[in-house]
């Protein structure tokens, strides 16, 4: 049985996305904002959606079994925006805050600010929900 997770990597910075994400994976040749990677029976593909449209990291989360939000020192309207759309997803992830101290004065009453955490990779186990009945 094939097994994976599929990740998404939101950040304001379109550019730190990409390097988030080509720390987990390596980029798919057919599609420029997808990468992915094979660990054993694992299948992890990450997600990389358009910065600018809440719509597109909205649909990418919803498929999503993790995430990666990447964050500078500089909190702008979009890292709120994502934050409160991470926040709504009930997912698990990882924040990777420039200035911890930052992102806590604006977001420490989410509980997203919980997962400030350095860099490590993280691959949420998607249960088998049986065959599908179509």
């Amino acid at each position: 049985m094939l097994r994976g997770s599929i990740v998404t990597v939101l950040s304001a910075n379109e550019q730190e996305a990409f390097k988030v994400a080509s720390m987990l994976g390596k980029r798919d040749k057919g599609e420029e904002r997808i990468y992915y990677r094979k660990i054993g029976d694992l299948v992890r593909s990450i997600l990389i959606p358009s910065p600018n449209s809440i719509l597109d990291e909205a649909i990418a989360l919803s498929i999503s079994s993790s995430f990666y939000f990447k964050v500078s020192n500089e909190i702008t309207w979009l890292d709120g925006e994502k934050a409160l759309l991470l926040e709504a997803s009930g997912i698990p992830g990882i924040v990777l805050a420039e200035g911890a101290n930052t992102f806590m004065k604006y977001f420490r009453e989410l509980g997203i600010s919980k997962l400030v955490a350095e860099f490590k990779e993280l691959d949420a186990e998607v249960s088998d929900r049986g065959p599908c009945v179509c």
